[in-house]
């Protein structure tokens, strides 16, 4: 179960397949001198072979123990955590709103998921109407804006183009009326010398 909450916060830092169910002492004590040496050593949260010990045969003070000292290393980490986000604050957040890219200042929560090992999080803003809408990062936003610059230059393209084909319409039918004008007085100079 500690393997579990752990886990829960640091996925990267544990496999579960490492840690098997186990009823008998050993296999307890196995499990955690594994969980002891390859993640709560990373966590500054070494335990004693006493405590693996006592763990192990459930002992509850020791137990509640573990379990305290686990949950000051999770809410150090929650914190660094906002600390973090709050840094980062600086960095412009965006989101799409009537086709339009809306950058907004002033964040109220964070909502974070975990989906197959990768941790989604969902901004939502203080004080504007935008609170159900996902924020895009730097370079989604960055790509959108080539994307309606490419756009944009396509259409100035487009009117160019429409304005050249129709100088050409215009064109043809002044050459139309020429020729049409040369065949009349070809036919009309033939009539005449004849």
């Amino acid at each position: 179960m500690a393997a579990e909450i752990i886990k829960y916060y640091w996925p990267k830092l544990i496999d579960l397949h490492n840690y098997v169910p186990a009823s008998s002492v050993i296999n307890k004590i196995s499990n955690w001198k594994t969980l002891n040496r390859k993640v709560l050593k990373k966590l500054k949260l070494c335990l004693s072979t006493e405590a693996i010990e006592k763990l192990s045969m459930a002992d509850a003070n020791t137990i509640l123990q573990f379990l305290k000292s686990l949950k000051l290393v999770v809410d150090k980490f929650e914190h660094e955590k906002q600390l973090k986000l709050e840094r980062n604050q600086n960095c412009a957040l965006y989101v799409i709103d009537n086709d339009e890219v809306v950058q907004v200042t002033s964040i109220i929560s964070i909502k974070s998921y975990e989906l197959n090992g990768f941790v989604i999080s969902f901004y939502f803003p203080l004080g504007t109407q935008f609170c159900n809408k996902e924020y895009l990062s730097k370079e989604v936003v960055g790509l959108i804006n080539k994307l309606n610059h490419k756009i944009n230059d396509m259409e100035h393209e487009i009117s160019h183009m429409s304005s050249l084909i129709s100088m050409k319409d215009k064109r043809i039918q002044d050459l139309q009326l020429q020729n049409q004008l040369t065949k009349d007085k070809t036919s009309e100079y033939v009539s005449n010398n004849l």
